[in-house]
């Protein structure tokens, strides 16, 4: 597609997803887009033709052309879904992708050929998204420039399923001021479970319940307590039975996350809005539990008083934490291997990267990058390194709809007041069956 071309169809997708037009709204005439734009006639309704082919636009004839009702619905090629839509660098990374790609359209809020996605995410959804092991070899024949510990989280059923871009191990941030306004002991390396508690027992003195910590039932938040206690969801290379959810030293982890539920706000839940702007204000005491990339959104915020440290330790458990990851995984439905190859060498490449690293967005996957973007002189940001061997990811049980059904099974059981243990018999027997059953159809 020609650049003028290129220029006008991102100008109009921009426009729509800006909610200039809604959807079933008329656009204006061709030749109030000629004068806009300074595109020809012949640019500007082949534009539009190609649209209406995409499913974004209808055209009646006598009437005009409109906004299609399902235009969100659609999947573009060349397109590519970022998902830290409130990421404060967003911006800028979007323009520096547009700046060396304008071929791409990048959106916040549609399905992209190209995305750019979480751990959590992409491992829910592997079926929809293409192996890239012979595109990231292609790429980059030499391995050794890279850390390849992070791309373990996405070598799911034989195939790589994404490339991490950047990645990090979870921290907890928090505020010491309003620890100190509440009496409450700071945290310190190698505090314990109790330790946290007893922090937010002190904390709850001063600091409505709201602003303590970010407590919500997602896999990749109560996933941390489970494997510290020294649990998981599945072991893989355990002999017998795999399945771990009904294992002690899972329902150990769920219970403890159950009970920081209960010591924030008793039987009640409801999502927290905002949190982490609270936080950027200096309004909250503790983050959830978080990765490096939140490091951006602080500095960029102006907050001077803040401190890491890692989890808190569970008796008996394990030192890990789960990895955050923001990796790129292209769609089956992809044509452009030309224009996924040229995306992904920019991505990982040094230039990229190295600006990942200035802005102390996660931890570059790129080696060299990464080298320049730990300040060693902070204690703050060196935990990050002293905490990425302990990372933790392989927790995908390889089919999406099972594991989406087990992450929302035991979310219910943590957000309510059923018993966990029994809860987690169920759960863990359902995987049991569907195991059995995949085995057999394998032998069959």
């Amino acid at each position: 597609m020609e650049e003028r071309n290129i220029f006008l169809r991102n100008h109009i997708l921009d426009r729509i997803a800006a909610g200039c037009w809604g959807a079933g709204e008329k656009l204006p005439g061709a030749r109030e887009f000629v004068a806009e734009t300074g595109s020809s006639l012949p640019i500007v309704q082949g534009v539009i033709d190609q649209l209406a082919a995409e499913g974004i636009l209808e055209t009646i004839p006598r009437r005009g052309t409109f906004v299609q009702f399902q235009w969100k619905e659609r999947l573009l090629q060349g397109s590519m879904h970022i998902f830290r839509s409130i990421h404060a660098r967003v911006r800028e990374f979007d323009m520096l992708i547009n700046r060396e790609i304008p071929q791409l359209w990048i959106t916040h809020d549609m399905r992209g050929v190209f995305e750019l996605q979480n751990t959590g995410y992409i491992q829910s959804h592997c079926d929809e998204y293409l192996d890239l092991s012979g595109l990231f070899e292609e790429c980059f024949p030499d391995r050794t420039a890279f850390f390849m510990k992070p791309f373990d989280a996405f070598r799911i059923g034989g195939r790589l399923l994404a490339v991490p871009v950047i990645y990090s191990p979870r921290v907890i941030f928090y505020n010491p001021e309003l620890f100190r306004k509440a009496g409450a002991p700071l945290p310190f390396s190698g505090w314990s479970w109790d330790d946290f508690l007893e922090s937010v027992r002190c904390l709850k003195k001063s600091v409505p319940p709201d602003r303590i910590f970010n407590w919500y039932p997602m896999v990749t938040e109560y996933l941390n307590l489970v494997v510290r206690a020294g649990g998981c969801l599945i072991d893989w290379n355990r002999q017998g039975d795999e399945v771990r959810i009904d294992a002690p030293e899972t329902r150990r982890g769920l219970h403890l996350f159950r009970a920081l539920r209960h010591e924030l706000w008793g039987t009640q839940f409801h999502r927290l809005q905002d949190y982490e702007q609270d936080f950027l204000a200096g309004k909250a005491a503790m983050s959830s539990l978080s990765p490096r990339q939140f490091m951006t959104d602080i500095i960029s915020s102006g907050l001077r008083d803040w401190a890491t440290v890692e989890l808190p330790l569970i008796p008996g458990g394990a030192d890990l934490n789960v990895q955050a990851t923001d990796a790129l995984c292209i769609r089956r439905e992809c044509v452009d291997f030309k224009l996924a190859k040229r995306l992904l060498q920019f991505l990982l490449g040094e230039s990229f990267q190295n600006r990942l690293a200035d802005w102390k967005y996660g931890i570059p996957v790129l080696k060299s990058a990464a080298g320049r973007s730990i300040d060693f002189n902070d204690p703050r940001d060196v935990l990050f390194v002293t905490e990425t061997p302990k990372m933790y990811a392989t927790y995908h049980l390889e089919s999406v709809d099972l594991f989406n059904m087990v992450c929302a099974g035991i979310g219910q059981l943590l957000a309510g007041e059923d018993d966990i243990d029994s809860g987690c018999k169920e759960i863990a027997d359902m995987v049991r069956t569907y195991l059995k059953i995949q085995k057999r159809r394998n032998i069959a």
